[in-house]
């Protein structure tokens, strides 16, 4: 006999995207637009300040990941941005403690964002590995932002150790590795609890709702 907690096969997706039985269309139209609107905002703010190089902070840049897996009704990209934007969002909230200057609408993307991409991963699921993804788009972005950024703006920490950190690293390119290696780690706890999440709503949730049907892969 069947224990009732088993998913139906067709619908789950190895590549992390979903059938129609995810995001709703003007659910999925909805969070992009919310996305698209949040990042604007904010980086309408940076470009007033003659900051345009913020536009590439991974915390912002995951927002649109988000919205992006919204409107594509593909798992893995909303995955990435949830992981960014808690990570990063740390980061900023210690950046605020050394000083630097808080920007409301930096609400927008640090809380607006993780709160879109809750949403999306609740009803998309959360495909397994996403993880090293999200590591390894990281860093593809810290490339993009030495070569697009001056380098005394550090986005990203593509160019200088963390001040708060620097008598522990002798060097940046050793600094480097430690942080990616150490946003991988983060990136898989969150991966791991939002799995165990997703599980447990899976199996308390009511036969049929979006919940039960998520993508865990």
């Amino acid at each position: 006999m069947s224990s009732g907690r088993r998913m139906n096969p067709g619908l789950r997706i190895s590549s992390g995207r979903r059938m129609s039985s995810g995001l709703g269309g003007p659910a999925r139209s909805g969070v992009a637009l919310l996305a698209l609107v949040f990042y604007g905002a904010h980086a309408s703010t940076y470009l007033y300040r003659g900051e345009p190089q913020g536009l590439l902070w991974a915390c912002h840049v995951a927002t649109l990941l988000i919205g992006a897996g919204a409107l594509l009704d593909a798992a893995r990209p909303a995955c990435i941005g949830l992981c960014w934007v808690i990570v990063g969002s740390g980061m900023w909230i210690v950046d605020l403690l050394f000083g630097d200057s808080f920007m409301p609408t930096s609400l927008l993307t640090h809380v607006g964002g993780f709160f879109l991409g809750v949403f999306t991963v609740r009803r998309l699921g959360w495909p397994r590995g996403s993880f090293l993804w999200a590591g390894l788009w990281v860093a593809l972005l810290q490339v993009v932002t030495r070569f697009l950024t001056p380098p005394a703006t550090n986005i990203n920490l593509a160019f200088a150790i963390f001040p708060g950190v620097r008598r522990f690293f002798p060097s940046f390119p050793i600094y480097a590795v430690c942080n990616l290696l150490f946003g991988v780690s983060l990136f898989y706890l969150i991966e791991r609890l939002a799995r165990r999440l997703l599980r447990q709503r899976r199996y308390a949730g009511p036969k049929g709702s979006p919940g039960s049907e998520a993508v865990l892969s």
